[in-house]
């Protein structure tokens, strides 16, 4: 079968991006979208194509849509579901006496500021998933703060700076 002018898209996680690396480093466990089965980094695809009579054409990095800070609570006790959108608690938190203190102290202080402010509606959310989020919320922020200072110090290139990217593969 032969085609004549054919031009295929392939768009596909980078196993090389950054966040990625560390949050393997961090967590001991590996971001992955459920509906993926492999991974592969642009030079393996070109060498794939090129077994098949195509050649990459261009290649085009995507920026990332996740980071790092934003998963870094992810553990045992909770995920987040790719799908959905949105934190499931998957069991019972193991809340040591410290991060009791600190998720009760940042339910009293959003209390407050819902009284304060009457912006938000403190009985929303049950106590469990308002500490969560809170938690969440905080340390994300300040996890932020951490890695993007501590980001400035690593060489990046497009390859280890972008989540995803599109290859161009194009007849030979």
């Amino acid at each position: 079968m032969a085609f004549a002018g054919g031009e295929v898209l392939i768009s596909t996680a980078n196993p090389f991006y950054i966040d990625q690396y560390f949050y393997t480093a961090f967590k001991n466990s590996i971001v992955i979208n459920p509906e993926h089965t492999c991974w592969i980094d642009p030079i393996a695809l070109n060498q794939l194509a090129e077994r098949f009579g195509f050649t990459t054409a261009e290649i085009h990095f995507i920026k990332h849509s996740w980071k790092l800070g934003f998963l870094i609570l992810e553990s045992k006790d909770q995920i987040y579901d790719m799908f959905h959108g949105k934190w499931v608690r998957i069991a019972s938190p193991r809340i040591g006496i410290i991060r009791k203190i600190f998720r009760k102290s940042l339910t009293l202080l959003y209390f407050l500021y819902c009284k304060v402010t009457s912006k938000f509606d403190f009985n929303k959310y049950g106590d469990l998933e308002r500490a969560d989020l809170l938690e969440r919320y905080v340390v994300q922020r300040f996890f932020h703060l951490f890695w993007g200072f501590y980001k400035l110090f690593i060489i990046k290139s497009d390859l280890n700076k972008y989540e995803l990217y599109i290859s161009v593969l194009k007849l030979k």
